[in-house]
Protein backbone atom coordinates (compact mmCIF):
# COMPACT_ATOMS: atom_id res chain seq x y z
CA UNK A 1 0.00 0.00 0.00
CA UNK A 2 1.37 3.36 -0.57
CA UNK A 3 0.21 6.72 -0.23
CA UNK A 4 -0.87 9.13 -2.99
CA UNK A 5 0.92 12.15 -4.89
CA UNK A 6 0.35 14.67 -7.59
CA UNK A 7 3.20 13.87 -8.78
CA UNK A 8 3.95 10.79 -11.12
CA UNK A 9 7.12 8.60 -11.40
CA UNK A 10 6.42 8.01 -14.65
CA UNK A 11 5.93 11.87 -15.37
CA UNK A 12 9.62 12.36 -13.89
CA UNK A 13 10.69 9.23 -16.00
CA UNK A 14 9.33 10.61 -19.29
CA UNK A 15 10.00 14.24 -19.17
CA UNK A 16 14.13 14.02 -17.73
CA UNK A 17 14.56 10.72 -20.25
CA UNK A 18 12.91 12.50 -22.96
CA UNK A 19 14.40 15.83 -22.49
CA UNK A 20 18.20 14.98 -21.77
CA UNK A 21 18.10 12.45 -24.75
CA UNK A 22 16.77 15.23 -27.13
CA UNK A 23 19.04 17.58 -25.89
CA UNK A 24 21.86 14.91 -27.19
CA UNK A 25 20.30 14.15 -30.09
CA UNK A 26 19.53 17.53 -31.56
CA UNK A 27 23.47 18.75 -30.43
CA UNK A 28 21.78 21.23 -28.11
CA UNK A 29 23.90 20.05 -25.13
CA UNK A 30 27.33 20.25 -26.97
CA UNK A 31 28.81 16.59 -27.56
CA UNK A 32 29.80 16.31 -23.97
CA UNK A 33 26.68 15.53 -22.43
CA UNK A 34 26.70 11.83 -23.36
CA UNK A 35 30.06 11.30 -22.39
CA UNK A 36 29.24 12.95 -19.30
CA UNK A 37 26.08 10.79 -18.02
CA UNK A 38 26.95 6.95 -19.96
CA UNK A 39 28.69 4.47 -17.87
CA UNK A 40 31.83 3.03 -18.93
CA UNK A 41 34.55 0.87 -17.73
CA UNK A 42 36.46 2.71 -15.45
CA UNK A 43 34.78 5.75 -14.88
CA UNK A 44 32.55 4.41 -11.71
CA UNK A 45 35.93 3.38 -10.31
CA UNK A 46 37.83 6.42 -10.84
CA UNK A 47 34.99 8.73 -8.60
CA UNK A 48 32.41 9.30 -11.41
CA UNK A 49 29.74 7.58 -8.92
CA UNK A 50 27.37 9.07 -10.56
CA UNK A 51 27.27 6.81 -13.62
CA UNK A 52 25.88 4.65 -11.71
CA UNK A 53 22.66 6.03 -11.70
CA UNK A 54 22.71 8.98 -14.70
CA UNK A 55 23.76 6.50 -17.52
CA UNK A 56 19.80 5.46 -17.80
CA UNK A 57 18.34 9.45 -18.54
CA UNK A 58 20.06 8.98 -21.98
CA UNK A 59 19.37 7.32 -25.28
CA UNK A 60 21.60 7.86 -27.94
CA UNK A 61 18.98 7.47 -31.13
CA UNK A 62 15.33 8.54 -31.87
CA UNK A 63 14.04 5.03 -32.65
CA UNK A 64 15.39 3.63 -29.05
CA UNK A 65 14.29 6.77 -27.43
CA UNK A 66 11.00 6.54 -28.73
CA UNK A 67 10.35 2.81 -27.99
CA UNK A 68 11.39 3.33 -24.62
CA UNK A 69 9.26 6.04 -23.73
CA UNK A 70 6.30 4.55 -25.18
CA UNK A 71 7.41 1.37 -22.35
CA UNK A 72 7.58 3.83 -19.50
CA UNK A 73 4.10 5.31 -20.79
CA UNK A 74 2.36 1.93 -21.12
CA UNK A 75 3.73 0.32 -18.48
CA UNK A 76 4.94 2.22 -15.32
CA UNK A 77 1.58 3.90 -14.31
CA UNK A 78 -0.12 0.66 -13.81
CA UNK A 79 2.77 -0.14 -11.59
CA UNK A 80 3.20 2.90 -9.89
CA UNK A 81 -0.88 2.12 -9.09
CA UNK A 82 0.25 -0.58 -7.02
CA UNK A 83 3.59 0.75 -5.52
CA UNK A 84 3.29 4.03 -5.14
CA UNK A 85 5.48 7.08 -6.68
CA UNK A 86 8.02 6.49 -4.47
CA UNK A 87 8.98 3.32 -4.40
CA UNK A 88 9.06 3.36 -7.98
CA UNK A 89 11.32 6.01 -8.24
CA UNK A 90 13.43 3.98 -5.68
CA UNK A 91 13.15 0.82 -8.07
CA UNK A 92 14.30 2.66 -11.25
CA UNK A 93 17.38 4.00 -9.34
CA UNK A 94 18.04 0.47 -7.82
CA UNK A 95 17.92 -1.66 -10.41
CA UNK A 96 20.37 1.19 -12.70
CA UNK A 97 22.67 1.41 -10.40
CA UNK A 98 22.48 -2.78 -9.70
CA UNK A 99 22.64 -2.73 -13.58
CA UNK A 100 26.14 -0.53 -13.23
CA UNK A 101 27.31 -2.49 -10.58
CA UNK A 102 26.73 -5.91 -12.60
CA UNK A 103 28.93 -4.35 -15.40
CA UNK A 104 31.60 -4.27 -13.27
CA UNK A 105 31.66 -7.62 -12.36
CA UNK A 106 31.23 -8.91 -15.52
CA UNK A 107 34.27 -7.04 -16.65
CA UNK A 108 36.43 -8.83 -13.67
CA UNK A 109 35.01 -12.36 -15.23
CA UNK A 110 36.15 -11.60 -18.93
CA UNK A 111 32.84 -10.78 -19.54
CA UNK A 112 33.00 -6.96 -20.91
CA UNK A 113 30.09 -4.47 -21.09
CA UNK A 114 31.62 -1.85 -23.03
CA UNK A 115 29.26 1.06 -21.78
CA UNK A 116 25.60 1.41 -20.59
CA UNK A 117 22.72 3.97 -21.79
CA UNK A 118 19.35 3.96 -20.86
CA UNK A 119 16.73 2.85 -18.85
CA UNK A 120 16.85 -1.03 -20.03
CA UNK A 121 17.46 -2.75 -16.77
CA UNK A 122 14.23 -0.85 -14.84
CA UNK A 123 12.30 -1.42 -17.49
CA UNK A 124 13.00 -5.81 -17.40
CA UNK A 125 11.92 -4.37 -13.34
CA UNK A 126 8.58 -2.45 -14.60
CA UNK A 127 7.73 -5.35 -17.06
CA UNK A 128 7.90 -8.29 -14.59
CA UNK A 129 5.53 -6.37 -12.13
CA UNK A 130 3.26 -5.20 -14.71
CA UNK A 131 3.17 -9.00 -15.86
CA UNK A 132 2.01 -10.00 -12.26
CA UNK A 133 -0.55 -7.26 -12.34
CA UNK A 134 -2.31 -7.63 -15.67
CA UNK A 135 -1.24 -11.59 -16.74
CA UNK A 136 -3.58 -11.61 -19.31
CA UNK A 137 -3.66 -8.35 -21.01
CA UNK A 138 -2.31 -9.05 -25.07
CA UNK A 139 -0.48 -6.08 -26.15
CA UNK A 140 2.15 -5.52 -29.78
CA UNK A 141 5.47 -6.32 -29.00
CA UNK A 142 7.25 -3.77 -31.52
CA UNK A 143 4.21 -3.29 -32.76
CA UNK A 144 3.97 -6.44 -34.76
CA UNK A 145 3.91 -9.28 -32.26
CA UNK A 146 1.00 -10.37 -29.75
CA UNK A 147 2.03 -11.56 -26.61
CA UNK A 148 0.08 -11.78 -23.51
CA UNK A 149 1.77 -9.58 -20.45
CA UNK A 150 2.58 -13.22 -18.48
CA UNK A 151 5.00 -13.97 -21.46
CA UNK A 152 6.30 -10.39 -21.70
CA UNK A 153 9.73 -10.33 -20.07
CA UNK A 154 10.65 -14.19 -21.51
CA UNK A 155 9.47 -13.23 -25.31
CA UNK A 156 11.60 -9.59 -25.10
CA UNK A 157 14.59 -11.12 -23.76
CA UNK A 158 14.65 -14.09 -25.69
CA UNK A 159 13.99 -11.78 -28.49
CA UNK A 160 17.20 -9.61 -27.51
CA UNK A 161 19.06 -12.75 -26.99
CA UNK A 162 18.94 -14.06 -30.49
CA UNK A 163 19.24 -10.63 -32.02
CA UNK A 164 22.37 -10.46 -30.04
CA UNK A 165 24.37 -13.82 -31.15
CA UNK A 166 26.41 -11.83 -33.69
CA UNK A 167 26.99 -9.03 -31.50
CA UNK A 168 28.98 -10.21 -28.09
CA UNK A 169 28.91 -6.40 -27.07
CA UNK A 170 25.30 -6.01 -27.13
CA UNK A 171 24.70 -9.62 -25.45
CA UNK A 172 26.88 -7.94 -22.44
CA UNK A 173 24.72 -5.29 -22.13
CA UNK A 174 21.94 -7.84 -22.13
CA UNK A 175 23.17 -9.81 -19.20
CA UNK A 176 24.00 -6.68 -16.91
CA UNK A 177 20.62 -5.03 -17.56
CA UNK A 178 18.87 -8.42 -16.54
CA UNK A 179 21.03 -8.79 -13.22
CA UNK A 180 20.08 -5.19 -12.75
CA UNK A 181 16.58 -5.80 -13.08
CA UNK A 182 17.00 -9.12 -10.84
CA UNK A 183 18.87 -7.78 -7.88
CA UNK A 184 16.51 -4.34 -7.69
CA UNK A 185 12.97 -7.21 -7.60
CA UNK A 186 14.98 -9.60 -4.90
CA UNK A 187 16.05 -6.09 -2.93
CA UNK A 188 12.07 -4.95 -3.40
CA UNK A 189 11.08 -8.67 -2.23
CA UNK A 190 12.95 -8.24 0.79
CA UNK A 191 11.68 -4.89 1.95
CA UNK A 192 7.72 -6.51 1.28
CA UNK A 193 9.12 -9.63 3.48
CA UNK A 194 10.49 -7.36 6.41
CA UNK A 195 6.97 -4.90 5.71
CA UNK A 196 4.59 -8.11 6.72
CA UNK A 197 6.19 -9.60 9.27
CA UNK A 198 6.27 -6.16 10.95
CA UNK A 199 2.64 -6.33 9.87
CA UNK A 200 1.96 -9.76 11.34
CA UNK A 201 3.61 -8.34 14.80
CA UNK A 202 1.24 -5.18 14.92
CA UNK A 203 -1.81 -7.67 14.43
CA UNK A 204 -0.83 -9.94 16.87
CA UNK A 205 -0.39 -6.86 19.63
CA UNK A 206 -3.63 -5.84 18.49
CA UNK A 207 -4.82 -9.10 19.43
CA UNK A 208 -3.42 -9.00 22.52
CA UNK A 209 -4.09 -5.91 24.01
CA UNK A 210 -7.87 -5.63 22.69
CA UNK A 211 -9.35 -2.71 20.40
CA UNK A 212 -10.64 0.58 20.19
CA UNK A 213 -14.62 -0.40 19.38
CA UNK A 214 -15.38 3.70 18.09
CA UNK A 215 -12.83 3.33 15.75
CA UNK A 216 -14.01 -0.07 14.69
CA UNK A 217 -17.38 1.73 14.89
CA UNK A 218 -16.48 4.38 12.43
CA UNK A 219 -14.48 1.61 10.04
CA UNK A 220 -18.30 0.20 9.89
CA UNK A 221 -19.94 3.80 9.23
CA UNK A 222 -17.28 3.96 6.43
CA UNK A 223 -17.93 1.03 4.78
CA UNK A 224 -21.50 1.20 4.75
CA UNK A 225 -21.55 4.62 3.12
CA UNK A 226 -19.34 3.52 0.54
CA UNK A 227 -21.66 0.19 -0.13
CA UNK A 228 -25.01 2.49 -0.03
CA UNK A 229 -23.90 5.28 -1.92
CA UNK A 230 -20.97 4.53 -4.03
CA UNK A 231 -21.11 6.81 -6.81
CA UNK A 232 -21.60 9.76 -4.86
CA UNK A 233 -20.28 13.28 -4.27
CA UNK A 234 -19.72 13.12 -0.62
CA UNK A 235 -18.53 9.48 -0.59
CA UNK A 236 -15.84 9.84 -3.61
CA UNK A 237 -14.76 13.38 -1.05
CA UNK A 238 -14.63 10.97 2.03
CA UNK A 239 -12.71 8.40 0.17
CA UNK A 240 -9.98 11.45 -1.12
CA UNK A 241 -9.56 12.56 2.28
CA UNK A 242 -9.17 8.84 3.37
CA UNK A 243 -6.30 8.00 0.36
CA UNK A 244 -4.18 11.28 1.37
CA UNK A 245 -3.85 10.41 4.72
CA UNK A 246 -0.38 9.70 6.32
CA UNK A 247 0.09 7.24 9.21
CA UNK A 248 3.48 7.36 11.91
CA UNK A 249 3.05 3.28 10.89
CA UNK A 250 3.56 1.66 8.06
CA UNK A 251 0.26 0.47 6.13
CA UNK A 252 -0.05 -3.13 5.18
CA UNK A 253 0.23 -4.19 1.33
CA UNK A 254 -2.84 -3.55 -0.27
CA UNK A 255 -2.68 -7.57 -1.28
CA UNK A 256 -3.48 -8.33 2.23
CA UNK A 257 -6.66 -6.22 2.81
CA UNK A 258 -10.22 -7.23 3.31
CA UNK A 259 -13.21 -5.41 3.95
CA UNK A 260 -14.33 -7.93 5.96
CA UNK A 261 -11.02 -9.47 7.91
CA UNK A 262 -11.47 -8.34 11.99
CA UNK A 263 -8.22 -6.82 11.82
CA UNK A 264 -8.53 -4.97 9.22
CA UNK A 265 -11.62 -3.43 10.41
CA UNK A 266 -9.84 -2.61 13.78
CA UNK A 267 -7.26 -0.76 11.69
CA UNK A 268 -6.54 3.58 12.11
CA UNK A 269 -5.64 3.07 8.19
CA UNK A 270 -8.77 1.27 7.56
CA UNK A 271 -10.23 4.24 5.54
CA UNK A 272 -7.38 4.72 3.57
CA UNK A 273 -7.10 0.86 2.17
CA UNK A 274 -10.83 1.04 1.74
CA UNK A 275 -10.50 3.78 -0.55
CA UNK A 276 -7.71 2.37 -2.50
CA UNK A 277 -9.21 -0.54 -2.80
CA UNK A 278 -12.54 0.74 -4.55
CA UNK A 279 -10.43 2.59 -6.45
CA UNK A 280 -8.45 -0.40 -8.27
CA UNK A 281 -11.61 -1.70 -8.45
CA UNK A 282 -13.33 0.65 -10.63
CA UNK A 283 -10.38 0.83 -12.80
CA UNK A 284 -10.21 -2.82 -13.34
Amino acid sequence: MHQTSPIRAWHILMLSIGGLSLLHILGQAGPGLAELLVWAPGTVESGQIWRLVTHAFIMIDPLSLFFELIFIWFIVPSVEDDWGTGPVLLFFAAATAASAGAAILLGQIGIRVPFLFGPGAALLGFMYAFSRRNPDQTFLLFFVLPVQARWFVAVYVAMRAVFSVSQPVMLSLLLAELAGALAALGLRAAFIHAGERASSRRRAALTESGHDSSLEQRNARLLKLVQARPGEDETRRLLQAEENRTFDFSVCPLADFSEADRYCQRCEAYGHCLARSTRRTQQD
